[in-house]
């Protein structure tokens, strides 16, 4: 049986706030677009405060720390025209590009042909008719941080914290008053998030900073590690668990609670509280090759009947097979056909965890428990999996609790990929 215990088995660190580090550089203005209705987008500095005109708010923030976002496609954020104390002065904006074609406009100033855009997939500052670009390409639906400066005539791109790009002629000031679309009709499409303007040139070190504490950080390294299948499990209503991969959806069976708090270190997400539901994956996850790794953050919640397994993933009608908390030694179990694969560490209740279980032919079995090895055995067979939190056998095989940010993969990771996994979600 579990241990009861209400230790908190990793640790909560001190998690810098990114409106906090933006404030503390002292902007000129400052528009978090975190308003979930009405017209006005509120400067944080009080003294500019936009208009929204055909925008969607309320959109997940694509920023740690941040609450929403605003999705625009053919609208525009207006403010009053800004002037600079000096000729330095940087601008800063969060996006994620849905579509890439033509000019989107990122700042611009009306009827002056002076603004920040994407040249289809190239970061560009236009003025005096000429198109100074970055270093960098832009790739629809992934998040970018982009900061121009402006010092002197010098002005400089940097993208995810990184210089991409010098212009040594920048004559003319970025002097906006429209974000997202310039008098042209050169409008972004896509999610916007976290503008600022500084009437002063930011340095690489506030650059990298902001980037650094605003980037969203353990989607990004998931991702990064070409995960097969990742649900998020970050719904807050709806039937729809969906994939990352844009692969195989899953569907919210039963009445599992949505939106619950996170068990990763980043607010801007939540998860799923398994007791009394399951996730049913239509079409099912069959692995074309001999290694595979899942992966998930988990909290057990209520002390289950002694002789229930509970499922973290089952390969549901016809295979028997998949990752459970055994009912008996109460550790990790991967069973498959008639053998189990037991894990070390005995699951204590109301503790959160990061498990990661791969299989391959050099490795084993392998257990990864909050980033350390939890045990070795034999190769086991990979096998499809349908079910997530339940199997189609029995409710009492339901998983007692909280489930968060699962991934499968088609290899196995390594230990330092896990180790990275679970230091960038805590």
């Amino acid at each position: 049986m579990p241990v009861i215990s209400s230790t908190v088995f990793k640790s909560e660190p001190i998690v810098p706030v990114y409106s906090d580090i933006v404030l503390a550089d002292n902007p000129m203005h400052y528009w978090r677009f975190g308003e979930a209705s009405g017209s006005v987008a509120i400067d944080e500095m009080g003294t500019n405060n936009g208009t929204y005109s055909s925008v969607t708010l309320g959109s997940n923030g694509i920023v740690s720390g941040s609450d929403t976002a605003l999705s625009i496609s053919n609208g525009v954020i207006s403010t009053t025209t800004l002037v600079y104390s000096g000729t330095d002065h940087s601008v800063e904006i969060w996006f994620n590009a849905k579509t890439l074609s033509g000019w989107s406009t990122l700042f611009a100033e009306a009827s002056t042909s002076v603004g920040l855009y994407l040249n289809v997939i190239t970061p560009t500052f236009w003025f005096n008719g000429i198109a100074n670009a970055a270093n960098t390409t832009i790739t629809n639906d992934i998040t970018y941080h982009i900061i121009l400066t402006i010092a002197g005539t010098t002005a400089t791109f940097y993208i995810n914290g990184v210089e991409e790009g010098i212009i040594a002629n920048a004559t003319v000031p970025l002097a906006t008053n429209r974000i997202g679309n310039d008098d042209s009709a050169e409008n972004f499409d896509g999610i916007l998030d976290e503008a600022a303007v500084y009437d002063y040139a930011l340095t690489p070190a506030q650059v990298l900073n902001h980037y650094n504490v605003g980037k969203l950080k353990y989607r990004d390294t998931i991702l990064a590690d070409n995960p097969l299948h990742y649900w998020r499990f970050n719904e807050t209503s709806g039937t729809i668990a969906n994939d990352e991969m844009g692969l195989i959806n899953g569907t919210y069976d039963r009445a599992p609670t949505l939106g619950v708090q996170s068990l990763i270190a980043e607010p801007t997400t939540t998860a799923v509280d398994m007791v009394g539901g399951e996730v049913f994956l239509d079409t099912g996850v069959i692995f074309s090759g001999t290694e595979f790794s899942i992966e998930t953050w988990f909290k057990n919640t209520i002390v289950p009947n002694p002789a229930d397994f509970q499922t973290l993933i089952d390969g549901g009608v016809g295979v028997n097979g998949g990752v459970y908390i055994d009912p008996t030694s109460y550790k990790i179990n991967y069973y498959f056909d008639t053998t189990n694969h037991v894990a070390n560490t005995v699951i204590q209740l109301n503790v959160v965890y990061h498990l990661v279980v791969t299989v391959s032919a050099a490795g084993g079995t392998l257990f990864y428990l909050n980033g350390g090895n939890d045990g070795i055995a034999v190769q086991a067979p990979p096998t499809s999996f349908a079910f997530i939190g339940g199997n189609d056998r029995a409710d009492n095989n339901d998983f007692l609790g909280i489930l968060d940010e699962m991934a499968i993969y088609d290899y196995a990771l390594t230990a330092q990929q896990v180790t990275n996994h679970y230091n960038d979600g805590i």
